[in-house]
C-alpha cells in the first residue's frame, strides 16, 4: 500500500485508496487517520512525540476533519466502500422508525 499511496496527489484519492485496500478503515476514523499519517510521513517504528509533531507540521497534513469528511463523502457516493457498521446501523434505524410509528399510532388511537 505504501508505494501506491504516494502516486495519488489529492486527499480524496489517498483516502479512496486506503478505503479500497484496508477495509478496517471503513468503520474506524482513528485507524484511517493513522494509516493516512503513517504513509504520508513515512513514519519509522520509533519516533518521539516531538518528532511526530514536527513532521506533521512540516508536511502540512490535512486535518482529521478533512480526512473524515472525505471518507463520509466517498462512502455516500460508493456503497461498496461502506463498512460493516453502516449496514447494521441502517437496519437498526428502520426497526426504530417502525417502532416509533407503531407507538405513535397506539398513543393516538389510530
Amino acid at each position: 500500500m505504501y508505494d501506491k499511496f504516494h502516486e495519488f496527489k489529492t486527499c480524496k484519492e489517498r483516502v479512496l485508496h486506503i478505503l479500497e485496500t484496508s477495509p478496517k478503515c471503513r468503520d474506524d476514523d482513528k485507524r484511517l487517520l493513522a494509516y493516512y499519517q503513517w504513509h504520508e510521513l513515512k513514519l519509522e517504528d520509533k519516533m518521539t512525540k516531538e518528532e511526530f509533531y514536527q513532521r506533521t507540521q512540516f508536511h502540512k497534513l490535512p486535518s482529521h476533519e478533512t480526512i473524515t469528511r472525505v471518507r463520509r463523502k466517498l462512502q455516500e457516493t460508493f456503497a461498496e466502500l461502506r463498512g460493516e457498521t453502516y449496514n447494521a446501523r441502517h437496519k437498526q434505524a428502520e426497526s426504530v422508525r417502525t417502532q416509533i410509528k407503531t407507538n405513535w399510532e397506539i398513543n393516538n388511537n389510530l
